[in-house]
Protein backbone atom coordinates (compact mmCIF):
# COMPACT_ATOMS: atom_id res chain seq x y z
CA UNK A 1 0.00 0.00 0.00
CA UNK A 2 1.23 3.63 -0.74
CA UNK A 3 1.46 4.86 2.81
CA UNK A 4 2.07 8.72 1.20
CA UNK A 5 -1.80 8.63 0.23
CA UNK A 6 -2.50 8.38 4.50
CA UNK A 7 -4.16 11.71 5.96
CA UNK A 8 -3.54 12.23 9.59
CA UNK A 9 -6.53 13.67 11.11
CA UNK A 10 -4.68 14.08 15.17
CA UNK A 11 -2.48 12.08 16.82
CA UNK A 12 -1.66 12.20 20.68
CA UNK A 13 1.44 10.82 22.32
CA UNK A 14 0.88 10.01 26.06
CA UNK A 15 3.39 8.73 28.36
CA UNK A 16 6.23 10.14 27.17
CA UNK A 17 7.51 11.61 30.25
CA UNK A 18 7.06 8.58 32.75
CA UNK A 19 9.52 5.72 33.03
CA UNK A 20 7.23 3.86 35.28
CA UNK A 21 4.17 4.33 32.73
CA UNK A 22 4.16 2.68 28.74
CA UNK A 23 3.85 5.66 25.92
CA UNK A 24 1.10 5.33 24.20
CA UNK A 25 0.65 6.60 20.50
CA UNK A 26 -3.25 7.65 19.03
CA UNK A 27 -3.79 8.55 15.90
CA UNK A 28 -6.70 8.82 13.81
CA UNK A 29 -5.61 8.14 9.90
CA UNK A 30 -7.79 8.19 6.77
CA UNK A 31 -7.13 6.70 3.19
CA UNK A 32 -9.03 6.15 0.08
CA UNK A 33 -6.45 4.17 -1.63
CA UNK A 34 -4.81 2.29 0.88
CA UNK A 35 -7.02 -1.01 0.20
CA UNK A 36 -6.58 -2.95 -3.05
CA UNK A 37 -9.21 -3.51 -5.23
CA UNK A 38 -10.47 -6.40 -7.46
CA UNK A 39 -13.97 -6.26 -9.01
CA UNK A 40 -16.55 -6.11 -6.23
CA UNK A 41 -13.81 -6.80 -3.53
CA UNK A 42 -11.34 -5.12 -1.31
CA UNK A 43 -8.51 -6.02 0.01
CA UNK A 44 -7.32 -4.16 3.68
CA UNK A 45 -4.67 -5.21 5.71
CA UNK A 46 -5.11 -3.64 9.12
CA UNK A 47 -1.72 -3.36 9.99
CA UNK A 48 -1.68 0.25 8.78
CA UNK A 49 1.77 1.33 10.33
CA UNK A 50 4.65 -0.90 12.06
CA UNK A 51 4.21 -3.88 9.98
CA UNK A 52 7.12 -6.42 10.53
CA UNK A 53 8.26 -7.22 7.03
CA UNK A 54 11.61 -8.66 7.67
CA UNK A 55 13.07 -11.11 10.19
CA UNK A 56 15.98 -9.87 12.11
CA UNK A 57 17.11 -13.79 12.52
CA UNK A 58 18.25 -14.85 8.71
CA UNK A 59 21.05 -17.06 9.40
CA UNK A 60 19.79 -21.04 9.33
CA UNK A 61 21.25 -21.87 12.53
CA UNK A 62 23.17 -19.64 15.46
CA UNK A 63 25.97 -20.90 17.99
CA UNK A 64 25.35 -17.80 20.52
CA UNK A 65 22.46 -17.04 22.39
CA UNK A 66 20.50 -14.31 20.88
CA UNK A 67 20.26 -11.33 23.85
CA UNK A 68 17.24 -9.39 23.27
CA UNK A 69 18.15 -5.20 24.74
CA UNK A 70 15.39 -4.99 27.44
CA UNK A 71 12.03 -7.25 27.56
CA UNK A 72 9.10 -5.59 25.34
CA UNK A 73 5.24 -5.49 25.25
CA UNK A 74 3.61 -3.69 22.16
CA UNK A 75 0.06 -3.50 21.88
CA UNK A 76 -1.50 -2.24 18.30
CA UNK A 77 -5.16 -1.59 17.85
CA UNK A 78 -6.58 -0.97 15.14
CA UNK A 79 -10.36 0.24 14.43
CA UNK A 80 -11.26 0.42 10.93
CA UNK A 81 -14.62 1.90 9.42
CA UNK A 82 -16.16 -0.28 6.84
CA UNK A 83 -17.11 1.66 3.87
CA UNK A 84 -20.30 2.05 3.01
CA UNK A 85 -21.82 -0.46 0.55
CA UNK A 86 -19.59 -2.65 1.68
CA UNK A 87 -19.71 -6.05 4.24
CA UNK A 88 -16.96 -8.15 5.68
CA UNK A 89 -16.62 -11.26 3.70
CA UNK A 90 -13.34 -12.94 5.75
CA UNK A 91 -11.22 -12.33 8.47
CA UNK A 92 -7.84 -14.01 9.18
CA UNK A 93 -8.47 -16.03 12.55
CA UNK A 94 -7.83 -15.50 15.74
CA UNK A 95 -4.50 -16.17 16.45
CA UNK A 96 -1.75 -16.81 19.33
CA UNK A 97 2.15 -18.32 18.68
CA UNK A 98 4.78 -18.56 21.54
CA UNK A 99 8.29 -19.47 21.81
CA UNK A 100 8.98 -21.84 24.60
CA UNK A 101 6.69 -20.98 27.57
CA UNK A 102 6.17 -17.87 26.90
CA UNK A 103 9.60 -16.32 26.59
CA UNK A 104 8.43 -14.71 23.36
CA UNK A 105 4.29 -14.20 22.53
CA UNK A 106 2.18 -12.78 19.76
CA UNK A 107 -1.47 -12.67 19.52
CA UNK A 108 -3.63 -11.12 17.14
CA UNK A 109 -7.86 -10.59 17.37
CA UNK A 110 -10.05 -9.64 14.75
CA UNK A 111 -13.22 -8.77 15.08
CA UNK A 112 -16.89 -6.88 13.54
CA UNK A 113 -18.63 -4.41 15.41
CA UNK A 114 -21.30 -3.00 13.18
CA UNK A 115 -19.67 -1.10 10.58
CA UNK A 116 -16.48 -1.23 12.58
CA UNK A 117 -13.47 -4.07 12.53
CA UNK A 118 -11.69 -4.30 15.42
CA UNK A 119 -8.21 -6.11 15.53
CA UNK A 120 -6.05 -6.03 18.31
CA UNK A 121 -2.03 -7.25 18.07
CA UNK A 122 0.60 -8.08 21.29
CA UNK A 123 3.89 -8.72 20.97
CA UNK A 124 5.76 -9.50 24.13
CA UNK A 125 9.02 -10.76 24.72
CA UNK A 126 9.92 -12.09 28.38
CA UNK A 127 13.29 -13.08 28.00
CA UNK A 128 16.27 -11.05 27.59
CA UNK A 129 18.05 -13.77 26.37
CA UNK A 130 17.70 -16.84 24.48
CA UNK A 131 19.87 -20.04 24.10
CA UNK A 132 21.13 -21.02 20.65
CA UNK A 133 19.24 -24.29 21.21
CA UNK A 134 15.67 -21.87 21.01
CA UNK A 135 17.09 -20.47 17.74
CA UNK A 136 15.10 -22.31 15.37
CA UNK A 137 11.93 -21.54 16.87
CA UNK A 138 13.08 -17.75 17.69
CA UNK A 139 13.52 -17.24 13.97
CA UNK A 140 9.98 -19.38 12.95
CA UNK A 141 8.51 -17.78 15.24
CA UNK A 142 9.36 -14.36 13.46
CA UNK A 143 8.50 -15.86 10.34
CA UNK A 144 4.84 -16.66 11.01
CA UNK A 145 4.77 -13.24 13.41
CA UNK A 146 5.73 -10.97 9.65
CA UNK A 147 3.23 -13.72 7.82
CA UNK A 148 0.09 -13.01 10.26
CA UNK A 149 1.00 -9.42 9.84
CA UNK A 150 0.62 -9.84 6.11
CA UNK A 151 -2.73 -11.67 6.63
CA UNK A 152 -5.86 -9.47 4.67
CA UNK A 153 -9.61 -8.68 5.39
CA UNK A 154 -11.53 -9.06 2.53
CA UNK A 155 -14.96 -7.01 1.96
CA UNK A 156 -17.25 -7.38 -0.71
CA UNK A 157 -19.62 -4.53 -1.83
CA UNK A 158 -22.99 -5.18 -0.70
CA UNK A 159 -25.58 -6.66 -3.41
CA UNK A 160 -28.28 -4.13 -4.35
CA UNK A 161 -31.83 -5.31 -2.70
CA UNK A 162 -33.22 -7.10 -5.37
CA UNK A 163 -36.28 -5.36 -6.50
CA UNK A 164 -39.83 -6.60 -5.46
CA UNK A 165 -41.19 -9.42 -8.21
CA UNK A 166 -44.37 -7.51 -10.25
CA UNK A 167 -46.33 -9.90 -11.55
CA UNK A 168 -47.74 -8.61 -15.11
CA UNK A 169 -50.90 -6.66 -14.58
CA UNK A 170 -53.84 -7.93 -16.50
CA UNK A 171 -55.37 -5.37 -18.61
CA UNK A 172 -59.32 -6.38 -19.62
CA UNK A 173 -60.84 -3.84 -21.85
CA UNK A 174 -64.67 -4.32 -22.75
CA UNK A 175 -66.06 -3.42 -25.43
CA UNK A 176 -69.37 -2.19 -26.28
CA UNK A 177 -70.88 -3.26 -29.95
Amino acid sequence: ADRTALTIDSVQITGKDSLANPIKTEAQIASSTYAQASGDLLYVNPFVVDRETSSPFVLETRKYPVEMSYLRRMVANSNITIPDGFEVKETPPNREISVGAGQAIYARKISVDGNKILMESRFETNAVEFPSTMYKQLRDFYGQMIAMQGDLIVLQHRAAPAAPAVSPKKVVTKSKK
